[in-house]
């Protein structure tokens, strides 16, 4: 071997062992994310946190703290977590600190109600958007707060002010933050959809003569143009995003309540919006299309609740979208804490409808979310899973169970570790 081919020999081997160091380390990397609203950032059910699967399987609870009922789930920017809870019969907006879940400040908001079906109020998720969090009650107050401080910047009353309407149970949604706009709904005649101004709270547009759910708006791209998804009794309403204009309806039918949020697809499914709801309704998506100006919804499929269980609707838990697939909690009242054996977490192929398999078990009250290749399933019993994302079949990664009752929410991830809540105990677990 000549002194030329052995250099040239050793460069190659140098440059192969440095590929593989670095790509030991990219692996062995945990990127830590905020989960600043209702299922996340960018309000799709999807972190870009990573290291959670190697990390679940030395997790181990933080701290576990007693919290005032109710059913949303948190908000966490940083070090601060924020939870919208009953308090003495008021909703209260509490900051905790992440790290060690003690309580930085507590303001109250509105009213709350119960009923005996489920529980006090509220059922809602804070929203952060820098040195601002947001909160909507059920009564529909909007509110503005210093993050860091609790100071009240401002709050519109969207029943007194906007001819606002009633709904069983009170509202449920989450405000949804996108750009400088806040969306909600719930106003009267000609003011059913809104875009407030996230600064001064201002109405940007209100529109529409719509009856409002207990789903949360969901903002999307489709076709290169900025809209937001409303889930009304009539079906899905989509808006433009600046200025209120509607763009597409898809009709769906509505009996007693809806609460899913609509699911938009990515890439090659982009133009793909799936929607759910039980009390005997079903589940259905819709190929959005675009001649020109004009927008267009057709109806791909329409799965009509199958049975009481209802396994392939979503009672309230929204799913999520991953490569082409549906992942969520299919099923209608078959709480795992219950007298039911507990709903399935299944996946659900988006094109055709086709159910690719279910694993019973975890109950129609709990989430899910996308994080780290994996689905994070909440069981409403309180088992947490962390399983594969992949149409093949069920592949649950690890799994623990947390004390408590009622987890009617989606646990979330942020730095690092996961945040849940029973009604009335909320727990953080570290995933180093």
């Amino acid at each position: 071997m000549t002194a030329h081919t052995l250099a040239s020999s050793w460069k190659r081997r140098l440059v192969r062992s440095a590929a593989v160091l670095s790509v030991a380390a990219m692996t062995s990397v945990v990127v830590a994310a905020d989960w600043s609203q209702y299922r996340g950032p960018k309000a799709d059910g999807r972190s870009d946190e990573a290291g959670v699967a190697s990390g679940f399987a030395k997790a181990k609870i933080a701290w576990k703290i007693p919290v005032g009922e109710g059913f949303g789930t948190f908000a966490v920017a940083g070090d601060a977590a924020y939870l919208f809870q009953d308090r003495q019969s008021r909703e209260t907006l509490v900051a905790y600190n992440a790290k060690t879940g003690k309580e930085v400040w507590a303001r109250p908001v509105d009213q709350t109600i119960t009923d005996r079906q489920g529980g006090s109020n509220p059922r809602s998720t804070p929203a952060i958007d820098g040195d601002n969090v947001y909160v909507l009650s059920v009564n529909l107050k909007l509110a503005s707060f210093d993050a860091k401080t609790g100071k009240q910047n401002w709050v519109k009353d969207v029943k007194a002010e906007m001819g606002g309407q009633d709904l069983k149970w009170g509202s449920a949604a989450s405000p949804v933050i996108d750009d400088n706009r806040i969306y909600v709904a719930g106003g009267g005649a000609g003011k059913s959809m809104a875009a407030f101004d996230k600064k001064t709270g201002d109405v940007l547009w209100a529109v529409g003569n719509e009856k409002i759910t207990h789903a949360s708006p969901v903002p999307a791209t489709i076709h290169g143009v900025k809209q937001v998804i409303f889930f009304m009794q009539s079906g899905l309403v989509s808006l433009a995003a600046d200025s209120g204009k509607e763009l597409w309806k898809a009709q769906f039918p509505f009996k007693v309540s809806t609460a899913a949020s609509p699911i938009v697809g990515t890439g090659e499914d982009a133009d793909i919006v799936y929607c759910s709801a039980g009390y005997d309704v079903g589940t259905a998506a819709f190929k959005i299309g675009k001649s020109g100006e004009a927008f267009s919804a057709q109806q791909l499929y329409f799965l009509k609740q199958e049975n009481k269980e209802g396994h392939n609707v979503h009672h309230w838990s929204t799913p999520v979208y991953h490569e082409g697939h549906i992942y969520g909690i299919f099923g209608f009242k078959d709480f795992a804490g219950g007298k039911g054996g507990g709903a399935p977490v299944g996946c659900l192929e988006l094109k055709t409808g086709q159910i690719k398999w279910r694993q019973p078990g975890f109950g129609s009250g709990g989430g899910t979310i996308f994080v780290d290749g994996h689905i994070l399933v909440q069981g409403d019993a309180g088992k947490l899973a962390l399983v594969e994302a992949t149409p093949a079949g069920f592949k649950q990664k690890a799994s623990t169970q947390i004390p408590g009752e009622k987890f009617w929410c989606a646990a979330i991830v942020a730095n690092g570790k996961i945040y849940t809540r029973s009604k009335t105990e909320a727990v953080c677990i570290e995933l180093k």
